[in-house]
């Protein structure tokens, strides 16, 4: 692959698993891990995101089985590293009936 088509691809939208080893299917079901399990593995995740400058803003009261869902389904997400500023993924869709977060969402408390 030239620099020319690896700019040209990079430019373009990539999934987080783009030159990355991880594949979703690297990430069991959050119903296989325990509960304390499953916070370790949103942490750990969370932090490599924080690496590439990428920011998980979820609330707090997202139980972890969610939480890991939510997360790992992030690898499919569209999204380049940005090389300056920060990348936030809140998960609202602005409309709580369709939110990811369900009865989490933020927004059920504005509307």
């Amino acid at each position: 692959m030239t620099f020319a088509s690896l700019a040209l691809e990079l430019s373009s939208s990539a999934t987080l698993l783009y030159g990355q080893a991880l594949t979703k299917e690297d990430f069991p079901p959050s119903d296989q891990f325990t509960y304390k399990e499953l916070l370790m593995v949103c942490e750990a995740f969370e932090d490599m995101l924080h690496s590439w400058n990428i920011h998980v803003d979820m609330p707090s009261d997202v139980p972890p089985p969610m939480r890991y869902d939510l997360t790992v389904n992030l690898l499919e997400n569209e999204c380049l590293p940005p090389r300056m500023g920060i990348f936030f993924f809140d998960f609202c869709t602005g409309v709580s009936e369709k939110c990811a977060l369900k009865m989490y969402c933020r927004c059920r408390s504005i509307t």
